[in-house]
């Protein structure tokens, strides 16, 4: 695993592809049939690169590298002879239920795992997450935190995808710390937000939690 201080760059992953080309040279392709070259993809090449990408954000540059090589391998096996690619790769990783093979997504599946951190930072406790609350969210919500220019880059990373988790994200209340009035969907129901339009248009507060509406003096919610 690189470690830096700074963004990393393409060539600090490159030992992937190394791996990647390792495995291929030691199987025979040429002798494998279409379907178990697809169950080598799926079941060993996809996973060398799956511990590397819980903990970076890679950048479409360097997956669409990866997907190059596994497309070849796909395709011609070991074979240096170049053969025509009958169906566009974006098609074959879809499901199988939406007529794909189901080989995995490397871009997906890198924004999945990274974004399955915002999940256990909010759900569960730990050292790493009372480090990281003290560092980064310093008695705010997950919501509310923004980019800093002394950021690392992990979090960086982290911060690039929130988004996506935020939009997947259901809230159940109990404390009341964590969701927010408007924005979250609460229950599993649209957010107020969407609900109530015109009510949010006027509201002062517009990102407050349920337990800071509580704390709010009378006729100052509202303009």
């Amino acid at each position: 695993m690189p470690v830096s201080y700074t963004t990393l760059r393409n060539s600090d992953w490159e030992f992937i592809v190394c791996k990647y080309l390792k495995r291929f040279e030691a199987w025979v392709g040429n002798a494998a049939s279409m379907g178990g070259r697809h169950t080598l993809l799926d079941s060993v090449v996809t996973q060398l690169s799956l511990y590397h990408m819980s903990m970076w954000l890679m950048n479409k540059t360097f997956i669409e590298k990866l997907d190059k090589h596994r497309r070849r391998f796909f395709w011609q096996g070991c074979n240096k002879k170049k053969r025509y690619y009958l169906v566009k790769w974006s098609r074959i990783c879809r499901s199988k239920e939406k007529g794909g093979l189901g080989i995995k997504d490397l871009r997906k599946q890198n924004i999945s795992l990274m974004v399955k951190w915002w999940w256990k930072l909010e759900t569960q406790s730990g050292m790493w997450q009372d480090i990281v609350r003290a560092r980064y969210l310093r008695n705010r919500t997950v919501a509310d935190v923004g980019p800093r220019f002394s950021d690392s880059p992990c979090w960086k990373a982290l911060l690039k995808v929130k988004e996506i988790y935020m939009a997947g994200r259901k809230i159940n209340i109990e404390s009341g710390n964590i969701a927010r009035v408007w924005s979250d969907p609460i229950n599993g129901l649209l957010p107020f937000k969407d609900q109530y339009p015109q009510l949010f248009d006027i509201c002062n507060i517009p990102g407050c939690t349920i337990k800071q509406v509580f704390a709010v003096e009378t006729g100052s919610f509202f303009r």
